[in-house]
């Protein structure tokens, strides 16, 4: 049984060898070192999506018995194996495991083998939603995907990318709120906030759109080319303390720069105005309702000097305002005050 368990691994162990004599070969006859590397690229590639499907062979296929009690309830283990499609970094796997319910047509209602490996609700391994959306947000979905698939062969829609981007979005407040607070001793005795607004383009990506699909989207994009964006900030860090010769001489703040303190325990939150439920909700009030939070649970007894860090725009002013939020108030950015004058 264990044999057939670790088939995969024997068969990764192959093809390293086979990937040895490549490389003594293809030094035998000069061969360009980018030829190579492609090589080797795609090589590892299908060495590590064979190690991998070697280690969940190993793990079995979540086989605890005829039945199993659960919350209450006696459920039978099925008969026949289910199939999962798992898609790595590496490439696609299948894993066949043991499910257990009442019968083949009702609800799977319990599959240990997917607990025991950690499995995502999607097809997709959480490492590769990790690096889908690290490019996603940086550009479009069809720039992401083609990346993507250029460097580790795997196609992906644009509208499975949009999906588990939006998924991924809604665990965003529950990741926020397990978050610990930071104890007195790990943090600065200055708290500071800082934020900044953004318009964001709002458009969609009509890469597969029909022509006409193409042109109503363009005149809908155009009705509604920007929402407002805003990001904050909440640290807390030590003094700094510095002459006003200091503050002026830019060679002594670059020689100093060394002995400037880091910001501790920095949050960071970015809001979108955007319908919420039905409502319009505005990206900069719950950016600040988020530093009224952060105020109460960082510096209740408020020992702590505040102060706010933020450019000329005056939404940004009258918000802090709006808020009540006292702190000594500091101009990031001198050239937003021409277009402000009263």
């Amino acid at each position: 049984m264990m044999m057939v368990q670790e088939q995969a691994i024997l068969k990764a162990k192959k093809q390293f060898d086979q990937m040895e004599a490549a490389i003594r070969q293809a030094a035998s006859e000069g061969q360009r070192i980018d030829r190579v590397e492609r090589d080797l690229w795609d090589r590892m590639l299908g060495i590590a999506r064979l190690m991998l499907q070697g280690y969940v062979d190993l793990q079995g296929r979540g086989d605890l018995g005829a039945t199993l009690a659960y919350e209450g309830r006696t459920l039978n283990r099925l008969k026949s194996l289910h199939d999962r499609r798992y898609v790595s970094v590496f490439g696609e796997l299948l894993i066949s495991r043991m499910v257990y319910g009442t019968r083949e047509t009702q609800k799977l209602e319990v599959i240990p083998l997917d607990g025991r490996l950690g499995l995502p609700d999607s097809e997709f391994s959480y490492v590769l939603q990790e690096w889908d959306q690290s490019f996603c947000v940086q550009g479009s979905y069809a720039q992401s995907g083609q990346t993507l698939q250029r460097i580790l062969g795997i196609g992906q829609s644009i509208h499975g990318l949009e999906d588990r981007n939006q998924s991924m979005a809604q665990d965003v407040t529950a990741f926020r709120d397990v978050q610990p607070m930071p104890t007195s001793d790990e943090e600065g005795s200055i708290l500071v906030l800082t934020a900044d607004g953004k318009g964001v383009p709002m458009r969609r990506d009509s890469t597969h759109d029909a022509p006409a699909q193409r042109g109503r989207r363009k005149k809908d994009e155009k009705a509604h080319k920007k929402r407002q964006a805003c990001v904050g900030a909440v640290y807390t860090i030590a003094p700094f303390v510095r002459t006003v010769d200091e503050v002026i001489n830019e060679f002594m703040r670059d020689r100093r720069h060394l002995q400037r303190p880091s910001p501790q325990n920095k949050r960071l939150r970015a809001e979108l105005t955007r319908p919420l439920k039905g409502i319009e909700v505005n990206g900069k009030e719950r950016t600040f309702s988020w530093f009224d939070e952060q105020v109460a649970l960082r510096n209740p007894d408020r020992s702590k000097p505040i102060v706010c860090v933020m450019d000329g725009k005056r939404a940004l002013w009258e918000m802090l305002k709006a808020h009540q939020l006292k702190a000594v108030c500091v101009l990031a950015d001198i050239s937003h005050l021409n277009g402000y004058r009263t």
